[in-house]
């Protein structure tokens, strides 16, 4: 069999064309949401959120229904869901754990149904696009199919996809460490999705995770503001500047990259082949090692 070029492999393979037209699609709404917000000044769109959930999910059924020969999944099975989530609660402790010392530092925590509402369309979209998409294509759609492979090509597609954080307005020291951070979420999450077979744990967390930044985020504002200063003090005021920068703190998303990448390693330990293997088998005719 000759050896086809990159591009006739990605002109032929509909999976690779579903995959890049889902992100353009959902870049496109988003700036064309975000030119609106500034237009008319709308700041909080329920539109917004709810599009990229319907969207990721209808793209997502399409896909594990239509990808065929290669595949045919179930990337929402409702089977080990419990599992997956107790894989990943280490994974939303290290991550969150900024976020609980903001709570600390505010004395509880400022709801704002939104902003937790908010965090579930990354937690969705990526989801979908860096594991439901990505990963069977790399198991079953390459000549040499491989767990670690998927794994860690997927990772760091979603590590990649965080430079845009860089056109949003941060600094490239901190892109660079959330690119990092990234790719070792991405393997755990990864990781979970082969050791169960369904999407819905990686959702779950990843959802729970950026709700609990977001709120977390209102928290950093309000210590930031001359009204909490003057309520809490000359000390209060001191240490919102310094828990100010909490968001972007560089030891807290490297010490959740090693926590997260470890936990990955750890879960597609070579041990665990076999049981990858039995999980996936019934998707494919195709062998995944």
């Amino acid at each position: 069999m000759e050896k086809s070029s990159i591009i006739e492999r990605v002109k032929n393979n509909p999976a690779l064309w579903t995959i890049a037209m889902y992100a353009l699609i959902a870049g496109v709404f988003k700036t064309s949401v975000d030119k609106i917000h500034n237009m008319i000044g709308i700041e909080k769109s329920y539109l917004y959120v709810l599009f990229y959930l319907v969207f990721s999910f209808t793209v997502l059924i399409l896909f594990d229904k239509y990808y065929s020969p290669e595949y045919k999944g179930n990337s929402l099975s409702s089977k080990k869901i419990f599992k997956g989530i107790l894989f990943l609660v280490p994974t939303y402790l290290a991550c969150a754990l900024m976020d609980f010392l903001v709570f600390i530092q505010v004395g509880g925590i400022t709801f704002d149904f939104y902003e937790f509402f908010a965090g579930l369309r990354p937690g969705v979209f990526e989801e979908v696009l860096c594991r439901g998409l990505i990963i069977p294509v790399l198991l079953f759609g390459c000549k040499k199919n491989n767990i670690f492979k998927a794994a860690f090509i997927s990772s760091a597609l979603f590590g990649v996809w965080h430079i845009m954080n860089f056109f949003y307005g941060a600094s490239l020291r901190s892109t660079a460490i959330q690119v990092v951070y990234a790719f070792g979420i991405g393997l755990v999450f990864a990781a979970v999705y082969l050791r169960t077979g369904s999407l819905w744990p990686s959702i779950i967390v990843h959802s729970l995770i950026d709700c609990t930044a977001n709120i977390a985020e209102i928290g950093i504002k309000l210590l930031q503001t001359k009204e909490a200063a003057s309520e809490l003090g000359e000390q209060a005021a001191e240490t919102a500047t310094q828990t100010s920068g909490l968001s972007l703190n560089d030891g807290f998303l490297l010490f959740a990259f090693l926590v997260t990448f470890i936990s990955g390693l750890i879960l597609l330990r070579k041990t665990k082949h076999n049981e990858i293997v039995s999980i996936w088998k019934d998707r494919s005719s195709k062998t995944i090692i």
